[in-house]
């Protein structure tokens, strides 16, 4: 367990735990801990999870590649939200999850910005008039 010792104010709403003993091991442990009172950081990684997450796979299911292209941006965004969610959580497996999807993204963005190649498909073909394919 660790009790708060000192505690300094460094702007409105914001304090900076400097000083605290941990009464497991009987050590004074000096490091700053930010915390704002305004939205707990787990609540806030959540949202940006719940938000940019389900964009990113809405946006690749996209039936135009002018938004399909934009699905990656959205996902690599996300991606430090997971991270820290998984580091704070010990959710390994979620976090082997992260990284492949992590690795997909960076695909996208390859594919999409990157290294685009001209959009493949069927062309036309005009045969000349002389052509004995007629």
């Amino acid at each position: 367990m660790t009790v708060n010792i000192g505690l300094l104010y460094l702007q409105k709403n914001i304090t900076a735990s400097c000083f605290c003993v941990d009464t497991k091991n009987n050590s004074l442990i000096f490091y700053p801990v930010m915390h704002n009172p305004g939205m707990p950081p787990d609540l806030f990684v959540q949202t940006a999870l719940a938000i940019l997450g389900p964009a990113a796979i809405w946006l690749s299911q996209s039936r135009t590649a002018q938004f399909q292209r934009w699905a990656c941006i959205v996902g690599l965004i996300s991606q430090p939200f997971w991270f820290w969610s998984v580091w704070r959580s010990g959710q390994w497996g979620v976090g082997v999850v992260a990284v492949v999807c992590a690795l997909a993204w960076l695909k996208g963005l390859w594919v999409h910005w990157l290294a685009p190649r001209p959009p493949a498909g069927l062309a036309m073909l005009t045969l000349p008039p002389e052509s004995r394919l007629k």
